[in-house]
């Protein structure tokens, strides 16, 4: 009987290098795409903490103005209940004139409560200033929060975009290594066959 010999072909050992070196490939590919999914959550759980953050500061900046707009009602008003006293000091400052004479002691008491009333009036000009120019600071504060707050969603929005486009390429990864692994059970069930096959 003549001498039977087992020989793997050459090209079953070129495709078992082939598929190690596409598993390799593939390997590193999904390595690859694992650490930029895991930059893109840290950079996503980032931009949400700056979203939370301006959002703070925008209720923040939002309650200072409701104080600001409050005090600016409140002085208005005290200088729409000082203007009558101004107006009706003034009337009786005329009355005061005409009648000199019978008059001097109302005048100069009259003098006295326009004073008041003038020192009032721009005792209130001045806070009224004063609240004004916090109220337009306040404005501009929560303009810029705003702002912040459109960009920090804008980046929030793209790197979710990124973060889906990465997950559905390491499903994509994936499922080439799955068809990859049966490829290989598949040669490696050949290759154990291979042996066992009669060479004339």
């Amino acid at each position: 009987m003549p001498e039977r010999t087992t020989v793997i072909p050459a090209w079953a050992w070129i495709v078992g290098a082939v598929l190690v070196i596409v598993s390799i490939f593939t390997g590193y590919s999904m390595v690859q795409t694992q650490r930029y999914l895991v930059a893109a959550q840290r950079e996503l759980e980032s931009a949400q903490q700056a979203v939370e953050k301006a959002s703070a500061e925008r209720n923040e900046l939002q309650t200072k103005l409701d104080e600001a707009t409050s005090e600016v009602r409140s002085a208005q008003s005290r200088l729409t209940k000082t203007q009558p006293l101004l107006e009706a000091a003034q009337s009786a400052l005329e009355s005061a004139k005409q009648a000199a004479e019978k008059a001097n002691a109302q005048r100069t008491e009259i003098q006295i409560r326009l004073d008041e009333a003038a020192s009032e009036t721009k005792s209130v000009q001045s806070r009224l200033a004063v609240t004004q120019s916090r109220l337009e600071a306040a404005q501009r504060e929560l303009e810029s929060a705003n702002q912040a707050g459109e960009q920090a969603k804008a980046q929030v929005v793209e790197l979710e975009q990124q973060a889906a486009s990465l997950k559905s390429e390491l499903q994509r990864a994936d499922g080439q290594r799955i068809d990859l692994q049966s490829e290989i059970d598949r040669l490696k069930s050949e290759l154990e066959k291979a042996p066992r096959a009669e060479i004339p």
